[in-house]
């Protein structure tokens, strides 16, 4: 994903576990979030609530294996803008991604 995104344009930054997320995020709030369920250390919800109660305000797109309604709802509850299903559609992402990109100007 993160070839797919850097070769459109994007500045990506990765991190190993969600703490390390946690910290970087505070430290300098990212433009656009892409956020997995599954991480090292806490879950992507947890992450997101945990950031949200921080005030992150940025966009955030949940991306997830699960198939379930109901993690969907939980996971717009938590704060995030969207959720996008596992295997996703690459145009998808980055149709997503480019309508949160900030203009110039």
């Amino acid at each position: 994903m993160n070839l797919v995104l850097t070769s459109e344009g994007f500045s990506v930054t990765s991190f190993v576990d969600a703490e390390t997320a946690l910290s970087a995020c505070l430290l300098q709030p990212p433009t656009v979030l892409l956020l997995d369920q599954m991480l090292p250390g806490m879950t992507g919800l947890e992450l997101l609530g945990r950031l949200r109660a921080h005030g992150l305000g940025c966009p955030v797109l949940m991306i997830t294996a699960l198939q379930d309604p109901a993690f969907d709802r939980c996971a717009l509850e938590a704060g995030a803008d969207a959720v996008l299903g596992k295997p996703f559609d690459v145009d998808r992402l980055l149709a997503w991604v480019s309508q949160r990109r900030p203009q110039a100007g």
